[in-house]
């Protein structure tokens, strides 16, 4: 397994928003929480499709666009492929959690995923973020967070089936301030939901990653980047998951 960690620094963004996180959250790798979403991983053929993070025990957030069954879903949706998020802990410990169902969004690029572990006493490790309730202020600094440059593949089987799966994974943060904040919606295509626009380009591979502001707190998700990548934009993530999802989230 090779799991690296980058963080892309920015002047006062990064102070003002990491000054704010849970104590010894930086000492963890992005990787543990910011989870890849991997499609088939019990195949010959597993690829990464975006990033997800958790909110409570066995709930993860993403974005809704990663996987093309989400995309132009208005209901629960069955996914018929094997669908898991990979959670690489300190020390190289790798968990994989079976997504078991999905919410998605209407109008806003958001999916609440269901995750349960693969292994029998496994336990959930959820970071203590608190989420927003409100937009970040046009002007304020945000960081998003996810995973670039991810790749997974088999590097062997054995007589009962199972394998070894070795995981490539780069932890990335990207740190701009916000250009234009849109209550609504930006557009009725392809932003029609509550947004914010951040003067920062959001890596490749980053979508469904979760956005912080000031105060440290979960206030977006990772949606796209412009063309030419002079700015990102990301869903505000209150009050789009409060519409889908009713349960304990810690705001």
């Amino acid at each position: 397994m090779n799991v690296s960690r980058t963080i892309v620094p920015s002047k006062q963004g990064l102070k003002k928003i990491f000054s704010n996180f849970p104590p010894g959250i930086m000492n963890v790798p992005i990787s543990a929480w910011t989870l890849s979403i991997v499609v088939d991983v019990g195949t010959d053929s597993p690829f990464i499709v975006g990033t997800a993070f958790p909110i409570r025990d066995g709930v993860l957030v993403t974005a809704k666009h990663i996987l093309r069954e989400f995309q132009d879903a208005t209901k629960p949706v069955h996914i018929d492929r094997t669908l898991s998020a990979l959670q690489i802990l300190p020390r190289n410990r790798f968990i994989t959690w079976r997504i078991t169902g999905t919410i998605v969004h209407k109008n806003a690029d958001l999916a609440v995923l269901f995750a349960a572990p693969n292994e029998n006493g496994t336990e959930f490790w959820i970071p203590p973020w608190t989420i927003s309730q409100d937009a970040p202020r046009k002007g304020e600094w945000v960081g998003a967070f996810g995973n670039v440059k991810s790749s997974c593949q088999i590097v062997s089987r054995n007589s009962n089936g199972g394998g070894i799966i070795e995981v490539s994974n780069e932890g990335q943060a990207n740190f701009g301030v916000v250009n234009n904040v849109y209550d609504g919606y930006r557009d009725r295509v392809m932003l029609p939901c509550p947004c914010f626009e951040v003067g920062v380009n959001f890596g490749f591979g980053m979508s469904g990653g979760p956005v912080f502001d000031e105060q440290g707190k979960i206030c977006g998700i990772v949606s796209s980047s412009t063309e030419g990548g002079s700015s990102s934009y990301a869903v505000t993530l209150w009050p789009s998951l409060s519409q889908i999802y009713n349960g304990s989230i810690g705001t």
